[in-house]
């Protein structure tokens, strides 16, 4: 009797994580993903580091890439804007104001002169300044696990999409 209640129990217990898990996976995968192809484009040494030379690198590219207008300064609507998935999963989970409200809070601790536009130095130094908190041993570099763990920008949007 004590070993049906017992796998009942477990049964119980594992069911409903499995399912939260399997309802979770695909999107947080997909998000985690997305992060992690970004990280190692800019990884041009390939060593699974991001030294601060590749990220102002990549950073300078990423801001290139967002400016739609080619003005040389980002607008919330800009960096929103930009297409590399995430606002697509936003979409499909109805999460599209968390995804917006992230990416606002985002850009507002790289405004550094809240003229409620970004010029590139500022993005750049807001990515490279999370960059080197999140390097938790000190080596210089971000790697993956620290980008997921303490990199402000990766834990803001995998938040703001957690299923």
């Amino acid at each position: 009797m004590r070993s049906i209640i017992a796998s009942l129990l477990i049964i119980a217990i594992a069911v409903p994580s499995a399912a939260q898990t399997a309802l979770r996976g695909p999107n947080h995968n997909a998000v985690r993903a997305g992060l992690e192809i970004m990280a190692l484009s800019m990884d041009t040494d390939q060593n699974g580091l991001l030294d601060q030379t590749e990220l102002r690198s990549g950073a300078e590219a990423v801001f290139r890439s967002m400016d739609g207008d080619a003005d040389g300064y980002l607008l919330h609507t800009e960096m929103t804007a930009w297409d590399q998935g995430f606002g697509d999963i936003a979409t499909h989970q109805g999460r599209d104001q968390a995804y917006e409200a992230t990416m606002g809070v985002i850009f507002g601790l790289f405004d550094t002169d809240a003229s409620g536009r970004l010029a590139q130095h500022e993005y750049v130094e807001g990515v490279t300044t999370a960059a080197r908190y999140a390097d938790l041993d000190g080596d210089g570099a971000m790697s993956l696990a620290e980008m997921h763990s303490h990199f402000l920008p990766a834990i803001a949007i995998q938040s703001s999409l957690p299923e």
